[in-house]
């Protein structure tokens, strides 16, 4: 994979990116494509603010015109204000430091391995309460639900937080993969962790049936939710709704 970076930007504002073929995707970033479809060439258009600097990478893409290598790194600052993508290196990141009481894991997905925080109750006659699970909203991550894990799981409750693709300590795709990542795909890593904790918990109980989590969801992660829960991808014993967006979009 090539990679070209620029910076500042040259008076001739067009970048190409070679050999790109989108046969199902179009660019909507501020740029227009420059050649049919299946052609070689697309070309982002991008204005030079007074004063800035703008770094871009532009890398070969993949030959095949179903599939394409992505870049790991964008970043464009305007001014004061810097729009920036970087896929960390390992990949997944390396693991953070967790309170006690706080287990990290991770689920196995086609895609990539996705970050799921725990916290179990020690107390093993608290098997009769539900399972919570705690879906995060965009820019968050399972972290941000330290607290809520370790109070509820000191109240019987096992608890369990999940990070999408591109947050916390789950995998990141490169800048393009994470823009052309569809809300579907983002709903496949919820229901990877539903999933998974269904099965661990039936495990820990040494139940014969499925064990149903009640699923709590806040911001984005409620249309997420709203989004998985309505079209039957998951079963949940509960859900509760913390400053959710409207499942049909904000």
């Amino acid at each position: 994979m090539r990679i070209a970076t620029y910076s500042p930007l040259p008076d001739d504002t067009a970048f190409h990116i070679k050999s790109a073929h989108f046969s199902h995707k179009t660019l909507q970033f501020h740029q227009h494509q420059s050649q049919p479809k299946h052609q070689s060439k697309v070309t982002l258009d991008i204005t030079k603010p007074p004063n800035s600097k703008i770094t871009i990478q532009i890398l070969e893409f993949a030959s095949s015109p179903d599939t394409y290598a992505l870049p790991t790194y964008f970043k464009m600052p305007f001014g004061p204000f810097t729009l920036q993508w970087r896929a960390p290196s390992p990949n997944p990141p390396l693991p953070t430091p967790l309170p006690s009481g706080i287990s990290r894991t991770y689920i196995q997905t086609p895609s990539g391995p996705l970050e799921l925080l725990s916290s179990i109750p020690t107390n093993p006659t608290t098997t009769s309460k539900p399972p919570l699970f705690f879906a995060h909203g965009g820019f968050g991550c399972a972290s941000v639900w330290l607290n809520y894990l370790t109070y509820f799981s000191s109240r019987g409750y096992a608890c369990y937080a999940i990070s999408y693709r591109g947050h916390g300590g789950s995998w990141y795709p490169g800048f393009w993969a994470m823009y052309f990542t569809g809300r579907h795909k983002i709903a496949e890593d919820l229901v990877a962790g539903i999933e998974a904790v269904e099965k661990m918990e039936q495990g820990r109980r040494k139940s014969d049936e499925k064990v149903n989590v009640v699923l709590l969801a806040h911001s984005a992660g409620g249309a997420l939710s709203q989004y998985v829960l309505s079209r039957g991808m998951a079963r949940v014993a509960g859900f509760c709704l913390l400053a959710g967006v409207p499942g049909f979009g904000s």
